[in-house]
């Protein structure tokens, strides 16, 4: 269809005043028929490229590539979490029984908005059939930030970051450190990495607690009121026992150090 503002100019099949312009090839067109002619034509398909430059912004085509981006966007986060196998569950009730399920085992979760990366990032959901939680981690090492697939509640930091594939050339050029699995081994094994994450500290839940808290942005204010604090981590310490009786935003947060880095 003609857009707003357009100075019409005539059909490239048959002469007529246009009243239509192709999405794909930007041909001119009177009628369906001979839309359907400039299709076996020229071999077109009538639908318009997203990633083609158009010669005229208009308020229309910003709507279209918002919707664009926003479509690519969902289906990247459906394909993430079909790979995880979490489709069953709605993102509600997933966060819903990930928060119920934390402050049983005395950890807070706090949520971003849904606009955060961090967000969306978040794979992190309560097993029914294992009866456990399996948590996104993110890595930081060396100016890298990495997050994992979600990780069952049980397992050692140690086994979480030798699952990653970690290693980056770039890195080992610029830093001199190699990142492999077997390098990691060898720096835990040597005592050459320090491990520690930021986090706060929160009482036991109480349903005075649940109370005062159930306001999402109270909490944020709660967490934002307290100093945060490093806590070094024993690599051989389960992700359970390392965030029990602390607050989680979203998922946690491992800062991997090389102690050698500056040497």
């Amino acid at each position: 269809m003609m857009e707003d503002g357009e100075i019409s100019e005539l059909c490239k099949m048959c002469g007529k005043p246009d009243k239509y312009k192709c999405p794909q090839c930007e041909t001119k067109t009177c009628s369906l028929d001979c839309c359907k002619k400039h299709k076996q034509i020229y071999n077109c398909n009538g639908i318009r490229d997203p990633s083609k430059q158009p010669n005229k912004i208009t308020e229309l085509l910003v709507q279209r590539d918002y919707n664009y981006v926003n479509n690519v966007m969902q289906n990247t986060e459906m394909i993430q979490k079909k790979l995880v196998g979490i489709t069953a569950l709605p993102d509600a009730m997933r966060y819903k029984l990930l928060k119920h399920y934390a402050r049983k085992m005395n950890v807070d979760v706090i949520l971003a908005p849904k606009i955060m990366k961090k967000h969306r990032q978040n794979l992190s959901f309560y097993s029914i059939k294992d009866k456990q939680i399996h948590w996104c981690l993110e890595i930081q090492y060396l100016n890298t930030y990495y997050v994992t697939k979600p990780i069952s509640q049980k397992t050692t930091i140690l086994d979480a970051i030798l699952q990653q594939d970690l290693f980056d050339s770039k890195l080992l050029d610029l830093y001199k450190i190699n990142t492999s699995r077997d390098s990691l081994k060898c720096y835990f094994e040597e005592g050459k990495i320090q491990l520690n994450w930021q986090s706060y500290e929160v009482l036991d839940f109480t349903e005075q607690d649940e109370y005062k808290f159930k306001n999402q942005k109270k909490k944020l204010n709660q967490v934002n009121s307290h100093q945060k604090q490093t806590l070094f981590i024993d690599p051989n310490f389960t992700i359970e026992q390392m965030i029990k009786g602390y607050t989680v935003f979203e998922f946690p947060n491992i800062q991997m150090k090389f102690l050698f880095q500056n040497e």
